[in-house]
């Protein structure tokens, strides 16, 4: 499989604008590549998907009519990234749950690479030539793939709201968490797959981008421990950095009035390590190296002394 895909990159990256009709064409492939259990196959296809998006950015012309499954009557499209995930998202309307998931995470993918086009037009987010509301479709659509029962559809949903939360603006994000929260505190009690913990991590950065009071409301009663707890992490790790920073400038100031003491502290990283501890634990390690010694030379001395040294002499050469 990624023999297949490294080759339909090279064919993409020479491809003329007027046969950007192969790109329909080999698009499901690349997005069903996306799950593919070898790691580099993944790759592989990630990059062949933003190759071809890349290329439709560029300019050109889709004949419609030479893509399997399309009327001869078509008209041409013209090539755009916002043709392209229109593309893509198709892939949402797939049968199985293996292609669904696949499209979430193609997405999730483009939506990142592209994140330098979304712009907000006219109140609604925008990328580039893209219809107006699709990007606020696929955030509906997201928000109902969340509560699907299928583990593998909802984690590459989950994914999806993750990549939202650093590419979209605030604004766009903050009219959604009405539904998105609820949604999402749906796989907070699963334990199986690693929600839980994806979960978690993902209402940490949304505590970091809207507040702790923007999320209350709209958190089930039953999952307000959650965030309490996510804020008391936060405001622990702050008086941790806080409480480093002012012993590092307290170090420093008398450093530099010349009334540092004997040098009994470092910093190493953000951890203070005592030295005085640390030749401490160096001298216990030392005593235990001596007890060990000493166990070895009685054996020695007793094994020396056994009467079956003489009943059994060793062989001499």
């Amino acid at each position: 499989m990624k023999d297949r895909i490294l080759a339909l990159h090279q064919i993409v990256n020479i491809l003329p604008t007027q046969s950007l009709h192969i790109i329909p064409i080999i698009l499901p492939e690349a997005v069903i590549a996306t799950k593919e259990k070898n790691e580099k196959a993944r790759d592989a296809a990630y990059n062949l998907l933003i190759t071809m998006g890349k290329k439709m950015q560029s300019g050109g012309t889709v004949k419609s009519a030479m893509v399997d499954g399309m009327d001869e009557d078509s008209g041409d499209a013209t090539a755009s990234i916002g043709e392209y995930f229109l593309m893509v998202s198709a892939g949402l309307a797939g049968s199985s749950q293996h292609m669904i998931s696949a499209a979430i995470t193609a997405l999730s993918r483009m939506l990142y690479e592209f994140k330098g086009n979304l712009a907000l037009r006219g109140g609604q987010l925008r990328v580039d030539d893209l219809p107006a509301g699709l990007v606020d479709d696929l955030l509906s659509t997201m928000e109902v793939f969340l509560t699907s029962k299928s583990r593998e559809i909802a984690r590459s949903a989950i994914g999806f709201v993750k990549v939202a939360l650093v590419s979209m603006p605030k604004e766009v994000l903050e009219k959604r968490l009405e539904k998105l929260i609820p949604n999402l505190m749906v796989w907070s009690h699963e334990s199986k797959g690693h929600f839980r913990i994806k979960v978690k991590a993902l209402m940490d950065r949304m505590m970091r981008k809207f507040g702790y009071e923007t999320l209350l409301p709209y958190t089930p009663e039953e999952d307000h421990k959650l965030l309490v707890n996510i804020r008391k992490t936060r405001d622990r790790k702050k008086r941790g950095k806080q409480a480093v920073g002012d012993e590092e400038k307290d170090d420093n100031a008398m450093v530099f009035h010349g009334t540092a003491e004997s040098e009994l502290t470092r910093v190493a990283g953000n951890r203070r390590i005592c030295l005085r501890r640390h030749i401490k634990r160096k001298g216990q390690r030392s005593r235990l190296l001596r007890s060990r010694r000493r166990i070895k030379y009685i054996k020695a001395q007793e094994r020396r002394s056994s009467p079956t040294r003489d009943v059994y002499p060793r062989r001499l050469g």
